[in-house]
């Protein structure tokens, strides 16, 4: 305090923290991610906390299958698509467990065509 400054001006400067994904490609990384999310208990698809005591995301009405032919198709979740025409979003996988946004009664998962 003997220059008159009420604090000391430092900048601060955060030591670069390292990153847990280095040397990973780019599948490994979001699988890394994705399970980081579950054993938090939050779904990696609809962020929204998980209830394994409903059952999983292949038993539930939200899961629809994206069919584009050639016998390739994709499992989402209703709850995360976005886009009316072509609907896009994030592979879901049936055994993840379920979320909050679980509906029973799905028999078989509904079918989105592009």
């Amino acid at each position: 305090m003997d220059d008159g400054a009420l604090f000391d001006a430092t900048p601060y400067e955060a030591p670069p923290q390292p990153d847990p994904y280095e040397g990973m490609g780019q599948d490994a990384r979001r699988t890394a991610r994705r399970r980081e999310l579950l054993e938090q208990g939050i779904h990696p698809i609809t962020k929204r906390p998980t209830r394994p005591d409903l059952g999983t995301c292949g038993d539930c009405a939200n899961l629809v299958v994206k069919d584009i032919g050639r016998k390739r198709h994709w499992f989402k979740c209703d709850l995360a698509l976005s886009g009316d025409v072509y609907p896009t979003g994030p592979d879901v996988r049936k055994s993840y467990p379920a979320c909050t946004g679980f509906k029973a009664g799905a028999d078989a998962p509904r079918e989105v065509t592009p």
